[in-house]
């Protein structure tokens, strides 16, 4: 039975080139998590030698907290999963089916979402292929509705995440206005960001008094209309801020044994291009450079900003955000995931290395892999941010 769902257009031009992709998604150290299910259908397999590789390569995770991380496939030495062919192909497929993937291996790099009932899919750009698809559609991404195979598999419903019905009944509306804001090519990349920001500060309050969330939309779309908001972009960017922010992301997830080998390389060569000495910075020599190179980041963002908008756009719709109960912890999940980026091919414009289409990709499927935990990335969100002091203004001098 087909299914109605929302989608991003460049879905139906998707198709995974297995073995022949750069960064294989079952290497490079990613913790395969195995739901309950599937580790009982393991468990009862006949298949003797089967059974022994399964029994000797998934293991129980102690530390579960529900059934979709029950146990986990054990890596190789490469930190590989165990169960990749030489050809870096899956034998549990090859083999036994697809019936016998655990449910992270049948969806990625897809994500499957329900919002009010209405089922979603796209793509994650973590996955290369999926990154090239995605991040070079120059008029932006546009959605419709298409039919598909009615999935058996979620990876995650609005109405499980949102527990204030005022923000529940209106989300549909305020994903659909962030994304047209996102997309309004009337404005500079980081003032769409700035208009966002200020968008989901006004939301915020808006919801805690349970006042009519599609009136602040209409209210701020007439603003818009009219140029009123143009008074909050400013150009007064704190450099030096900016660098201790990136100097203290380095300093929290850096260390991250399932880093991507080939983000660590991004960062290390961002180290080297901005002259970030960690232990001994020489903050005026690196103050110089990150201006200079903001110069020509500017003229990269008139020639390829579409890029960074889609994949923002992209992040927004499948992680569905905003769904905090303080959407203000989204948005800084959100600019941070851009100002991170941004740093990057900063270092590489100040190294004068050419930001070619190969790098983008390259940067931000594997910035996906290391970083696209919402979970882990809290970790340095809550340093930077305590929940106490959170504020918009923050969020913006720290990252836009």
């Amino acid at each position: 039975m087909n299914q109605k769902m929302l989608v991003p257009e460049y879905l139906s031009t998707f198709e995974c080139i297995g073995d022949k992709c750069e960064d294989n998604c079952c290497h490079e150290g990613w913790l395969i998590t195995v739901e309950k299910k599937t580790y009982k259908k393991y468990k009862n397999l006949k298949d003797k030698s089967w059974n022994q590789k399964l029994s000797e390569n998934v293991k129980r995770n102690k530390d579960y907290i529900d059934d979709a991380n029950y146990a986990y496939i054990r890596l190789n030495e490469q930190r590989s999963c165990s169960f990749l062919t030489e050809k870096g192909l899956c034998s549990i497929h090859k083999e036994l089916g697809s019936d016998y993937l655990c449910d992270t291996c049948k969806i990625y790099p897809r994500v499957r979402n329900k919002v009010h009932g209405d089922w979603e899919q796209s793509l994650s750009t973590s996955c290369p292929e999926a990154a090239r698809k995605i991040l070079f559609l120059k008029e932006g991404i546009t959605f419709t509705y298409k039919d598909f195979p009615k999935p058996k598999l979620l990876s995650e419903s609005i109405e499980k995440t949102i527990g204030n019905e005022n923000y529940l009944n209106s989300y549909w509306e305020i994903r659909a206005f962030i994304i047209e804001i996102l997309q309004d090519r009337n404005y500079q990349l980081e003032n769409r960001l700035t208009l966002v920001g200020y968008f989901i500060d006004n939301l915020n309050e808006v919801n805690k008094a349970s006042r009519n969330i599609k009136n602040l939309i209409e209210d701020f779309k007439s603003l818009l209309q009219n140029g009123e908001l143009n008074e909050v972009f400013t150009e007064n960017c704190n450099v030096i801020d900016r660098i201790h922010h990136f100097l203290t992301f380095i300093k929290t997830r850096f260390q991250n044994p399932f880093m991507n080998k080939n983000f660590k390389k991004h960062v290390n060569n961002t180290i080297e291009g901005l002259s970030l000495n960690v232990n001994d910075i020489d903050i005026i020599k690196s103050e110089k450079v990150f201006r200079n190179a903001d110069v020509q980041y500017k003229k990269f963002l008139e020639k390829k900003g579409y890029v960074l908008e889609n994949y923002l756009v992209n992040v927004l719709y499948n992680s569905l955000m905003p769904k905090s109960e303080n959407p203000l912890l989204d948005y800084a999940i959100l600019t941070n995931y851009y100002f991170i980026l941004k740093t990057i091919i900063l270092g590489y414009i100040a190294l004068e290395e050419e930001i070619t289409d190969d790098l983008l990709v390259n940067l931000i499927y594997s910035f996906g892999r290391s970083i696209e935990n919402y979970k882990h990335f809290q970790v340095f969100i809550d340093e930077v941010y305590p929940k106490d002091e959170i504020s918009l203004l923050n969020i913006i001098r720290t990252t836009i």
